[in-house]
């Protein structure tokens, strides 16, 4: 029960000690005039670089452009290239891939 009431009492001592010092802290800092600055916003930060040409870049290169370009890259990403031109050799005009493209034999694992 006497903790209750210091409990009570250290509350309303709280809350009573805010309310006297609120008005003093707006004299200290009265309200200043508004402005409305307005901040340029930054331009968006680029697109990043479709992969469709480069893609089509790699379609059009001859076995030995397509083996030297594929060299340069990591293997993960070569693997990865390797079997996407594949698919893409493997697909026919109809998108069903049931059929072989003449550029199939191209795109081997090497």
């Amino acid at each position: 029960m006497r903790v209750r009431i210091h409990i009570v009492w250290l509350v309303c001592w709280c809350l009573g000690r805010g309310a006297f010092l609120a008005p003093a802290a707006e004299k200290l800092n009265p309200p200043g005039p508004t402005t409305n600055i307005v901040l340029p916003v930054p331009p968006p930060p680029p697109l990043p670089k479709s992969p469709v040409p480069y893609f089509r870049e790699l379609l059009a290169m001859s076995p030995a452009q397509l083996d030297q370009a594929l060299a340069a890259m990591a293997e993960p990403r070569r693997k990865i290239l390797q079997a996407k031109l594949r698919e893409y050799a493997a697909l026919t005009a109809d998108g069903d891939g049931a059929g072989q493209s003449h550029h199939a034999d191209r795109f081997h694992t090497g």
